[in-house]
């Protein structure tokens, strides 16, 4: 059985949203894709919506992720933003710095 982290955070997202997950230093563990995404998902390194921009680019999820879990485990200096393009049911897990 996996051992549960008291440090982990979620944020579920389900509509097509700019999304500030962490507005500091934290760490992106996984995305977990509750549906088959409707719209690209894509992750910044961004402390703010503002900051988000293609040189802060992570990684993107295409239109039709599948269900499931896409593990990550980076750090992210600048904070963690996701950019989702229409209405898609995801969960981001991480860990604040």
């Amino acid at each position: 059985m996996p051992s549960v982290r008291d440090d982990y955070e979620f944020v579920n997202i389900i509509s097509a949203a700019t999304t500030i997950v962490s507005g500091v230093a934290c760490k992106l563990i996984r995305i977990v894709v509750n549906t088959t995404a409707a719209g690209t998902t894509t992750i910044y390194n961004a402390p703010t919506s503002a900051a988000s921009q293609s040189t802060n680019t992570v990684g993107k999820l295409p239109s039709s992720a599948v269900v499931g879990d896409y593990d990550y485990g980076v750090k992210l200096a600048g904070g963690l933003v996701i950019v989702t393009g229409a209405s898609s049911d995801l969960t981001v897990v991480y860990a604040n710095a």
